[in-house]
């Protein structure tokens, strides 16, 4: 008689879609239940694509946790960026007629709306751009920042190309400005995080206030020198390429130093994981006293951690967590995994990703020197979702305990197919471990100067799935005194 009754659901916190799951013996595995779709589009019909299309303007263009005064502001910035567009409009035709165009109308207007239709499709690509990101940059301020300017360099690099080739001006012109468009909001969303890693005080608008202050100083030196140094190059096609080519290396140079400087205080699930595996190994170590566990500080990860490349493949976040509908799981298997997490917002799942089964054969054939990351891949968390970024953090030391104690057992056992009804010892023993040494994590990173969890940028973990948690018996008491 199972403890629980497997009423299970997966929700997806970025859609507000919920899906109950129900298990497929043919599958060996739950999977969500086809929601039924009415082919009569009538009163009805209309309220759901109502409600899909505000869906769809709020997760694209609405931010999340924001206070009522928000809407009144970007009310009158929608109008004011509106009229600012025609004014910009009229001020490049203007422009474009200053400089001698005029005498020919028609010609004018043809530069004119060639002008405009590059700053356009910019602006498309923008609006793509910052609807496909979303809360991304938020726990990847660092990488995305350094992307930005990559990204900046080739818009100037087409730049440079319509002097080249100035008979596909509008081509190179639009892509230049695309990509300058994608560094602008790349750039101008990842500034905050940055700044905020600098602070010592509640001064957040100082120190973007002077920043923007130096930034201004040196753009007007730049623009006196530029002016120079165009003047002493002269028009030659291969001295321009030159030395926009030189120019171009040392500035990126120059940002890497300078994003490698910047020391988060607060972790991302990069860091988080970078941080408890080093804990998770110290720890393991017998010899290894209290005092003597390893934990790396902010300075210390700043000197490690990448600025352009992706994560390690088990530092990505889509692979350490997961659905329930991920992997094989049977009924008998999810009772006894809700037994064995009832006190937690959070379980661990073993088991080969089915969702991407084909994906999977094909990196297998790349990975046969490595086959222990096949075994360790094929263990993730499964949030509730309520779960905090407390229960993140612990999931995230269960999870690295367990991914040790497998890659142990597979090479004993040989075998990268494993199921969590194979491997309960393993994970039975990583829950209770990971409950003796949480408290004591906590502690070594409020040492390590690292902030606290509820600060940290985690990222969104959008599907998560829903089972009944049983009340502590104290918590049961107090509301039956009451």
């Amino acid at each position: 008689m199972p403890l629980f009754t497997t009423k299970l659901t997966e929700v997806d916190v970025l859609y507000g879609s919920r899906k109950t799951l129900t298990y497929d013996p043919l599958l060996e595995r739950y999977i969500p239940k086809e929601e039924k779709k009415d082919n009569v589009v009538g009163a009805d019909g209309a309220g759901i694509l109502h409600s899909r299309i505000l869906a769809f303007l709020k997760r694209n263009f609405v931010p999340d946790g924001v206070t009522p005064s928000y809407y009144r502001f970007i009310k009158w910035r929608v109008i004011q960026r509106f009229i600012n567009s025609i004014v910009h409009v009229l001020g490049t035709q203007s422009l474009l007629m200053g400089l001698g165009i005029k005498s020919k109308k028609s010609l004018g207007l043809s530069a004119v709306l060639n002008w405009v239709l590059k700053d356009a499709l910019g602006k498309v690509v923008r609006l793509v751009w910052a609807s496909y990101m979303g809360r991304k940059f938020d726990s990847d301020a660092k990488r995305w920042r350094f992307r930005s300017s990559i990204v900046y360099a080739i818009g100037n690099a087409m730049e440079i190309i319509t002097y080249v080739q100035p008979q596909f001006f509008l081509l190179y012109a639009t892509l230049a400005n695309c990509f300058k468009q994608i560094s602008f909001l790349t750039s101008s969303s990842t500034r905050t995080a940055i700044y905020n890693s600098f602070r010592t005080a509640e001064n957040i608008a100082d120190i973007t206030a002077k920043g923007e202050a130096q930034v201004a100083v040196v753009d007007l030196l730049g623009i006196l020198a530029g002016v120079l140094l165009s003047s002493a190059v002269g028009m030659q096609v291969k001295n321009v390429v030159g030395v926009y080519s030189l120019l171009q290396i040392i500035e990126i140079f120059c940002l890497h130093r300078m994003i490698n400087a910047v020391e988060f205080r607060v972790l991302n699930f990069e860091r988080l994981l970078q941080l408890v595996q080093t804990f998770v190994v110290s720890s393991s170590n017998t010899t290894t006293t209290k005092e003597e566990v390893q934990m790396p500080t902010p300075t210390e990860m700043a000197k490690t951690e990448r600025i352009f490349l992706p994560p390690e493949r088990l530092g990505r976040r889509q692979i350490a967590f997961g659905s329930l509908s991920r992997a094989r799981l049977s009924p008998s298997e999810v009772d006894t995994l809700l037994t064995m997490f009832q006190s937690e917002r959070f379980m661990l799942v073993v088991g080969e990703n089915i969702k991407k089964k084909k994906r999977r054969q094909y990196r297998r054939k790349q990975q046969q020197e490595a086959a222990m990351i096949g075994i360790e891949e094929n263990c993730h968390i499964v949030l509730h979702v309520d779960a905090t970024n407390m229960d993140i953090v612990k999931a995230t030391l269960a999870l690295t305990i367990l991914r040790q104690s497998m890659s142990q057992k597979q090479k004993k056992e040989k075998n990268s197919s494993l199921r969590s009804s194979d491997c309960w010892e393993e994970i039975r023993t990583a829950h209770s471990q990971c409950q003796t040494w949480f408290p004591f994590l906590l502690q070594k990173m409020s040492e390590k100067g690292w902030a606290h969890p509820a600060r940290f940028m985690l990222g969104r973990v959008t599907m998560r799935a829903e089972w009944p948690i049983p009340l502590p018996k104290n918590a049961t008491t107090i509301l039956a005194n009451n």
